[in-house]
């Protein structure tokens, strides 16, 4: 029997940077094993409705926050609506939610759950309480006194009314069973995952394209941020005695500390031997994971788990800090990093580590983290909620 399921996330291609790319993959993937299923998906990524009826996915487009108009009075707000016109039709089976998108969403459900049994997955890919506690930097006043106090208040309701809570790293499930009381029953750890198609270690290498055949290249992928360090690593790059070293800075961030870090690079002449990319495609980024000699991610609160799978499964010798994964095996192929590193004692990490490549088992990694088996998962607990009902 058909059943919808109603999916809830702040970003959903097209267009689509890098970080966003794991919903869509996901939802890919559960929709190829549960293929008498339809999947609607709510987003906050502007443009028009899209669908994939080979997949019975069908992407709806709600309003994307603006400065100072956050997610919670525009798609998050938007996605209960969008809910409760689904759920009059009899078009929503089970619900599974990324984040505090899901904030009206969870008041709804702590209200009327006992009238609305409509199961519901949450995955949880940070906490508000964690990051607000390790990061030690100045949010602006909107951010700090109205964001995050409702993103903890949507986080606390949410691992209280869903039915199951997925944490994408272990640190998130310990932060949430800490400061948010969640039941350790209904919790469990299922990680973002690659696309061991796109990223592996076979893709063209672009050096010689890009006239980088003598380099030796460090790449950082993610949000170029002050919990990502960037700062950090930009002098420690600059320090480091590399010969013919350079510096993929790909990500995302706020445009004034974009501007700051590219200030720096030009007052230490250091603009020839790094290149800022904030306007990417999560398609075009496997060559930048092909031609690299070192991937690092040196953040203070939780190492993104998706860039590091996509650097692995590329084969690339990958510092990480921040994370832990209760996985032996991945850990291994890892090189963790101390977050409070020096600039001085990061610069030497990247001189001893750029020269010498860790042989990495790239099969474990694109086997066990590939997108599909990630989403078997899921599609499990999809599965086991949607009988119960």
């Amino acid at each position: 029997m058909n059943k919808n399921i109603i999916i809830l996330s702040y970003e959903y291609p097209m267009p689509w940077n890098g970080l966003a790319s794991g919903v869509y993959e996901l939802t890919i993937n559960i929709a190829k094993i549960l293929k008498e299923n339809t999947f609607r998906v709510l987003s906050g990524t502007p443009g028009n409705p899209i669908e994939t009826p080979s997949l019975n996915i069908k992407v709806r487009k709600g309003p994307k926050a603006r400065r100072y108009i956050s997610l919670y009075l525009t798609t998050s707000l938007y996605s209960l609506f969008y809910y409760l016109a689904k759920k009059a039709k009899r078009q929503a089976d089970l619900v599974h939610g990324h984040n505090h998108i899901t904030f009206w969403f969870n008041i709804y459900k702590l209200i009327f759950g006992s009238i609305d049994k409509t199961p519901y997955i949450l995955t949880l890919h940070s906490t508000a309480k964690g990051r607000k506690i390790q990061i030690d930097e100045k949010l602006p006043l909107f951010t700090q006194y109205f964001e995050w106090p409702l993103h903890e208040i949507s986080d606390k309701i949410g691992c209280k009314v869903a039915d199951k809570v997925i944490c994408t790293t272990q640190n998130v499930l310990d932060e949430a069973t800490k400061h948010y009381n969640l039941d350790p029953l209904k919790a469990m750890v299922i990680t973002d995952g690659v696309n061991p198609q796109t990223f592996n270690e076979n893709v063209t290498n672009n050096k010689k394209a890009r006239q980088l055949e003598n380099k030796k290249i460090l790449m950082f992928f993610g949000t170029i941020s002050k919990r990502n360090q960037t700062e950090k690593l930009i002098h420690s790059f600059i320090k480091a005695n590399i010969q013919n070293k350079f510096l993929y800075l790909i990500g995302d961030g706020e445009p004034q500390y974009i501007e700051e870090i590219r200030n720096i690079l030009e007052q230490n002449n250091a603009t020839q031997d790094v290149i800022v990319i904030t306007d990417f495609d999560y398609n075009k980024l496997p060559p930048f994971y092909a031609s690299c000699n070192l991937f690092i991610h040196n953040s203070v609160y939780e190492g993104s788990i998706q860039p590091t799978l996509q650097a692995l499964s590329t084969g690339k010798t990958t510092l990480v800090s921040g994370f832990k994964i209760n996985d032996q095996e991945l850990e291994q192929n890892l090189i963790q990093i101390d977050k409070n590193l020096s600039v001085e004692e990061l610069a030497t990490l990247l001189e001893q580590n750029i020269l010498t490549q860790k042989i990495i088992d790239t099969k474990y990694i694109q086997t066990e983290y590939s997108w599909d088996n990630i989403a078997f998962k899921y599609s499990s607990l999809y599965k086991t909620l949607l009988n119960s009902n």
